[in-house]
């Protein structure tokens, strides 16, 4: 088992980032999970795979979460 880290810069005013993996079978992007970081771990990967991810931040207001765009 691998291990790759993502890592992207801040977003302004971001409260965390949700973490999404495509799955190549449904070619769905599949939450994988959230960090108030700028880098994310992923160790469930299978050698000589691409793999594919996007990043989406949140700012908390009053406790729900606010969406931002989605990475490229």
């Amino acid at each position: 088992v691998s291990t790759l880290v993502l890592s992207w810069e801040k977003v302004k005013n971001a409260s965390g980032y949700n973490i999404y993996r495509l799955d190549t079978k449904t070619d769905k992007y599949v939450y994988r999970g959230s960090t108030t970081a700028t880098t994310y771990k992923d160790k469930e990967l299978t050698s000589a795979t691409n793999y594919y991810y996007k990043v989406r931040p949140y700012k908390l207001v009053k406790g729900k979460k606010e969406y931002g765009s989605y990475s490229n």
